[in-house]
């Protein structure tokens, strides 16, 4: 119940957070650094960004301190990322930050190869959903709670249920820089030119496969209704906690949903591709992993596109076309309606860190810093901090409005949150894998639900 807990608190959040939204995407008001520092404050004596003044020239002259920090993401968010780096370092002259950037898959493949070189960055992002189990069963993250007792890390006015997605079995290892989960993202003047209308609700299933199959025969050659579902890292997750199970056991030594259901998923999808409804299999290969601005979406290759709803705006850069978003289908006859799991992108320390006070107190700042809340702007979904949320009301983008309120929506209807377990990565792999075998027709179905349990015993025995 507990994470049943944590959306509905989430739901009480973003009701607060749009109840006075405009939805316009207006120009954020500028802020001197001291007025910043006065308005972020969380607890009344012990303020994030007086703590981020120290080495002005009001303070004794500090060590240099030179950190790592690194973010997936790509060049559009890295120049955010940089703004509110850069104002930190103003505020900090003895603070140096190396900036390390990549995109999402390659940002976790040198990750991981960092950690095992025991050379990882002293702040890193961690998306906890996808990878905040595996890598506290590695050990390799610094627990947060004791900075948390002390004031270090500043929790007071922060939404609890976003606070709560940085905890893995009970012990914080990361603190959010914004939650969000899947959706689809729809490319209205498409819908508009083929005159198909989206439905006035959220769509099962079923009516959605007739939705993005009227959509396909209307559209030009070449054109594709959507991307493929197989291929989305969220869409199997979501699939096997509609039917009231998970992807994986808590401890991650057994596998949580079975030959059926995967059998089920991957039929619902291959269906589509068959028919080409959603992208062949060597358009979603060439796709996948590429940054924002080569999707197939701004490409003009498919009129809608699934993705985290955080990301609707992003897609906005790179395209004039107008854009909605719209929840993923809900499971007309599951268990749970809803499947989405809350999707937290936090900041972590690595436990090897020669530099955790310092990490620390950029942490607490950027989570927490009313202009840096501004400049971050809910890139990645909605903040934890309740006063950084009120100071985003009247600058959200109304793609971020409209995503709010379908988050809104899955509180009532989803299942618990639950972190996956360790081995989850490997095992969404597996499912990918052979999906692709489908995808490009060197499998059937039922060979490839085969392939992938017998791939899954492998990835346990394994551990």
């Amino acid at each position: 119940m507990r994470g049943k807990r944590k959306w509905m608190a989430l739901l009480v959040a973003v009701f607060m957070l749009l109840l006075t939204a405009c939805g316009g995407a207006s120009k954020n008001e500028s802020a001197s650094p001291n007025n910043s520092s006065n308005n972020s404050s969380n607890n009344s004596d012990n303020s994030s960004s007086n703590q981020s003044s120290q080495g002005t020239s009001s303070q004794p002259k500090q060590e240099q301190v030179t950190l790592r920090v690194a973010w997936w993401g790509n060049e559009s968010r890295a120049k955010i990322y940089n703004e509110i780096l850069d104002l930190y370092e103003q505020l900090n002259p003895h603070v140096k930050i190396l900036r390390e950037t990549a995109n999402y898959s390659d940002y976790y493949t040198k990750l991981a190869a960092q950690f095992a070189g025991s050379n990882p960055p002293d702040l890193l992002g961690m998306h906890m959903l996808n990878y905040g189990g595996e890598y506290v069963a590695k050990g390799v993250l610094e627990p947060l709670d004791p900075y948390i007792e002390s004031g270090a890390i500043q929790t007071a006015d922060w939404d609890s249920a976003i606070l709560d997605s940085g905890r893995v079995d009970g012990t914080m290892y990361g603190i959010s820089k914004g939650v969000t989960f899947t959706s689809i993202v729809v490319n209205k003047k498409m819908l508009a030119e083929a005159g198909v209308s989206l439905p006035d609700h959220t769509m099962n299933y079923e009516e959605y496969a007739q939705f993005v199959r009227e959509l396909q025969s209307k559209l030009p050659k070449g054109v594709y209704a959507s991307s493929d579902g197989i291929q989305w890292e969220h869409a199997i997750d979501t699939w096997v906690r509609q039917k009231g199970k998970n992807l994986m056991s808590p401890d991650g030594k057994q596998i949580g949903f079975t030959k059926d259901d995967l059998r089920e998923f991957y039929q619902y999808w291959n269906n589509l591709i068959k028919d080409g409804i959603v992208t062949p299999a060597s358009m979603t290969a060439e796709h996948k992993n590429q940054p924002q601005e080569n999707q197939t979406l701004v490409k003009g290759l498919t009129a809608t596109l699934i993705t985290n709803l955080n990301q609707a705006k992003i897609y906005t850069n790179y395209m004039d076309d107008e854009l909605d978003v719209i929840r993923w289908p809900i499971m007309a006859d599951g268990v749970y309606k809803g499947g989405e799991n809350l999707q937290s992108s936090a900041w972590s320390i690595a436990k090897s860190s020669k530099n955790k006070e310092e990490a620390v107190k950029l942490l607490n700042w950027f989570v927490n810093d009313i202009e840096a809340g501004k400049i971050f702007k809910a890139e990645l979904g909605i903040p934890g901090n309740l006063k950084v949320q009120e100071a985003l009301k009247d600058i959200l983008h109304p793609l971020d409005v409209k995503g709010f309120q379908l988050q809104a929506e899955a509180a009532n209807d989803a299942p618990p949150v639950m972190v996956r377990a360790p081995g989850s990565p490997q095992i969404i792999q597996a499912v990918f894998s052979f999906g692709e075998q489908i995808a490009f027709g060197r499998m059937s179905v039922d060979e490839a639900v085969e392939g992938a349990f017998a791939e899954f015993d492998r990835i346990l025995n394994s551990k």
